[in-house]
């Protein structure tokens, strides 16, 4: 565990080093954007990066603040008397994973108030505070409910199955990923934004004609209302198996080419084909099938023996089992950043390369790359470690130096 401390603080000083780092933009930025909008850009940049390090700054202290507690004598266990039945230890797995979940949510909330003033700023966003409120009350019932039950069920399997529960918890890890990306489009997304068909017109029968080249058949393509939140422009694809559908937002339909919105959803359509959903499930499973069997492994060195073996489990136990398998996984998360980083940049080079394959407009490409750099404001090139650690695409200037060549 302190190895995992001494990396994340290490990750975290260098991003906040990054963030308040002067830096300039290379000349070939001037080559698409205007020098207003590069200047303005890196204004909101430097912000956002520092609130986004403090906000990490102050989770960790009350990552830190509750092992220290969980420590030195019990938090909630003492509520719960009598022998552990995988039961009772549910029910005080529900409460502590609640309780973090509502903890983290209170400290993040000033950070996430002023990344919504600061969005307003800079005319990002359209939304007043009462209604983003209301939007960051639905995350924290979310955040309540997911952390509730995962924290139930590992207390369960750690009483029902002391001996094996990281292998229960670890295959669990798969199932529940392909089920939640399943149902995320019918039952998640609505909660924060209306979505209609995409009416008949040239951009649904692009869609068709891509997918028919590309050997694709596209069912359910929306409309997300985006303009009512915000003026960014975007689309995704979602869901698996019956749930599948592709997402437009409708500031990209209003504000984009038709040719340009073909390679957006042609990108999209190479996300599709290269299963890159199912694969980051995957990937992610790995990941934390190898943490868990790492975090067994250490309580085993430090114990001698599983601390969840034998007859003389207690509720004190759990708790402390729970609450430090919680710190390990939030560490280990943010120490492997970039590890997930680098898979989802590989990822959308993939789709970039196909939606050029597929329709052959390098021109396109490069300006919808760029104006979708205008309408979310984006840093172009990000300061070197923060694209290491945490940018999911390749930057605005390496999309567009990939299609120049």
């Amino acid at each position: 565990m302190r190895a995992l401390w001494a990396v994340s603080l290490l990750f975290l000083a260098l991003w906040l080093y990054s963030a308040l780092k002067a830096r300039a933009l290379p000349q070939e930025a001037a080559a698409y954007f205007t020098g207003e909008f590069l200047e303005k850009s890196l204004a909101r940049a430097k912000p956002a990066y520092v609130n986004s390090g403090l906000s990490t700054l102050a989770s960790f202290v009350v990552l830190y603040l509750v092992a220290r507690w969980s420590s030195r004598g019990p938090i909630l266990s003492a509520l719960f008397g009598g022998s552990v039945t995988p039961g009772r230890a549910a029910l005080l797995g529900l409460c502590l994973g609640g309780g973090a979940a509502l903890l983290l949510s209170v400290v993040s909330l000033p950070f996430g108030i002023y990344g919504f003033y600061l969005d307003r700023a800079f005319n990002l966003s359209t939304m007043q505070l009462p209604a983003w409120l209301v939007d960051y009350a639905k995350n924290v019932f979310l955040s309540v409910a997911t952390y509730s039950l995962a924290a139930s069920f590992a207390a369960w399997a750690v009483a029902r199955f002391p001996q094996t529960w990281h292998l229960v918890l670890g295959g669990s890890f798969v199932v529940a990923s392909l089920v939640i990306s399943a149902l995320y489009p019918v039952l998640i997304a609505p909660m924060f934004n209306t979505f209609h068909p995409l009416p008949e017109g040239s951009v649904l029968q692009d869609v068709r004609e891509l997918a028919s080249a590309a050997g694709m058949q596209v069912d359910n393509v929306l409309v997300m209302e985006a303009s009512a939140k915000t003026v960014r422009a975007n689309a995704y694809f979602a869901g698996v198996g019956a749930t599948k559908q592709l997402v437009l937002y409708d500031t990209l339909l209003s504000s984009h080419s038709r040719e340009e919105i073909r390679l957006v959803v042609a990108h999209e359509l190479g996300h599709w084909r290269h299963g890159h959903l199912v694969k980051s499930v995957l990937i992610s499973s790995s990941g934390v099938l190898a943490a868990l069997w790492v975090f067994w492994l250490s309580l085993l060195h430090s114990a001698g023996a599983s601390p969840a073996a034998g007859t003389g489990l207690t509720h004190l136990a759990i708790e402390r089992l729970l609450v430090t398998l919680f710190v390990f996984a939030a560490l280990a998360g943010y120490s492997l950043s970039p590890a997930s980083s680098y898979i989802s940049r590989r990822f959308e080079v993939q789709s970039d390369a196909y939606s050029l394959a597929l329709t052959g407009d390098r021109p396109a490409f490069i300006s919808s790359q760029v104006n979708l750099a205008r309408s979310n404001l984006g840093d172009v090139d990000p300061p070197s470690f923060i694209r290491w650690f945490a940018w999911t695409h390749p930057t605005t200037l390496e999309r567009i130096r990939s299609a120049s060549r």
